[in-house]
């Protein structure tokens, strides 16, 4: 007969004594963790200061704190639209990228930043990366280039280009690199092989390269306070997609796209007389074609460029906006190559309230008594047309109403009323402005929205 299994009998406990469980010593924990942190945080001073004392030792100019780092200067573009859309130009010591079709622009733009550059450095040079054997010397001149201070390199090659644009890079006397265009920095390999053979990506691997030396370049230079302002300019080609009919692409692969912290798409369409209005010829003092509707007997009168802001790291108020530039010789206010702005400045200061005044007495606050004969009194205009005209022939005026709308849209974007280094469309005081805070309310958004916002990439 098999033993009955005997159960041992467990202690069971009572309702009290299950109700109070274990004292836990969580206090104690608590109170050793904070020592431990404490002696984390005592011990961690000196290792900081060691390793800064190392890495500056070693890296010099490596490794500080974010409040010590320099904030980025402007380079005026010379057209008002541009520079109050990047608020001032722009940004000095980066890579900014002109992209668009045939005939947008491209390169004058570019050679207008090459006179803003020389206006800025005086005594500095710029060089000119002529890939495309294109340069014309007589049209830099017209738009105010110094060509003893502007260098032209003829490369061979891609690599060649890019070695002479690294080299130059580490020069302190060069404040601006511009290359033309990307398309036209052909590789050496394509240049050795016959047609016959097929290469791909090859443009894209040196332009990679370029954007990777570059780089280098830059910081190496700025340790020792040098800020270098690289130009590309880029093609804009339609892309072989049966899906997308007017799908487009930029030769030289994805990683210019990313290098860069500025793009900038151009279009360009040029106006004849017959397309301008009679209201604002007779404004100008140009002559009124007696058949409007007659196109041979039109002569060009402007050339009218839109952007559009694709990309801005640093920041921007609006993404698109226009701007027209003079082709007329006869026109009695503005050479060839200068940009009609005055028409956008009042526009501008209409709606921020710069320009006041009713009846036949306008008035730009601030900046129309600047030129006046005598007194303190604001210069009044009868007409908006001749505030226009004498906008246009009393350029420091201009100049003044341009400075005070761009300060005012920095404040109103958060930003100082002035870059770091005092110049905006030129040097200037902190004084001169003072009045930059009266037109930085809730005006300044209706300006924005109406030319299109824009944020910026980061």
């Amino acid at each position: 007969m098999a033993k009955p299994i005997l159960l041992s009998r467990a202690k069971t406990k009572t309702p009290t004594q299950q109700s109070a469980p274990a004292p836990e010593k969580k206090p104690a924990k608590k109170a050793v963790v904070r020592a431990s942190s404490t002696r984390a945080t005592t011990s961690g001073s000196g290792e900081l200061v060691k390793a800064m004392a190392e890495c500056t030792a070693a890296y010099a100019g490596a490794v500080r704190r974010a409040d010590t780092s320099p904030l980025f200067n402007c380079i005026p573009t010379g057209a008002f639209a541009l520079d109050y859309a990047l608020m001032g130009g722009i940004p000095e010591g980066l890579a900014t990228l002109l992209f668009g079709r045939e005939g947008s622009g491209k390169t004058t733009v570019a050679i207008r930043q090459v006179r803003e550059m020389q206006q800025k450095y005086p005594d500095s040079m710029v060089l000119w990366v002529d890939a495309e054997r294109t340069f014309d010397p007589q049209w830099a001149e017209l738009h105010g280039v110094d060509l003893k201070r502007l260098h032209i390199v003829e490369p061979d090659d891609g690599q060649q280009a890019i070695d002479i644009v690294t080299r130059f890079s580490h020069v302190l006397d060069c404040v601006g690199i511009i290359v033309d265009s990307i398309p036209a920095l052909i590789p050496k390999a394509l240049n050795e092989r016959s047609a016959y053979d097929v290469s791909i990506a090859e443009l894209a691997r040196i332009v990679g390269i370029l954007c990777s030396k570059t780089t280098s370049s830059w910081a190496v230079e700025r340790k020792r306070g040098h800020y270098v302002t690289n130009i590309y300019i880029n093609q804009l080609r339609s892309a072989m997609n049966a899906r997308l009919a007017h799908a487009t692409h930029q030769p030289g692969g994805h990683q210019l796209q990313y290098f860069v912290t500025t793009r900038i798409k151009l279009t360009g369409r040029e106006v004849l007389s017959n397309e301008v209005k009679k209201k604002e010829l007779e404004a100008h003092g140009l002559a009124v074609a007696e058949d409007k509707k007659d196109k041979a007997a039109s002569t060009p009168e402007f050339v009218e460029h839109t952007f559009d802001i694709t990309k801005a790291k640093i920041g921007s108020s609006m993404r698109a906006g226009d701007f027209r530039m003079n082709v007329n010789p006869a026109h009695p206010l503005l050479g060839i190559g200068e940009y009609d702005n005055a028409q956008l400045v009042m526009l501008f200061a209409k709606r921020v309230g710069m320009l006041r005044g009713a009846a036949g007495h306008y008035y730009l606050h601030g900046v129309t008594n600047v030129e006046a004969v005598s007194g303190n009194a604001d210069t009044e205009f009868r007409k908006f047309s001749d505030m226009n005209r004498w906008l246009c022939e009393n350029k420091s005026a201009g100049i003044v109403a341009q400075r005070l709308l761009i300060g005012a849209l920095r404040l109103y974007q958060r930003k100082p009323v002035l870059p770091p280094d005092k110049y905006l469309l030129g040097r200037v005081l902190d004084v001169d402005m003072a009045l930059a805070s009266e037109f930085s309310g809730s005006a300044v958004s209706d300006v924005v929205r109406e030319e299109g916002e824009g944020d910026g990439e980061g």
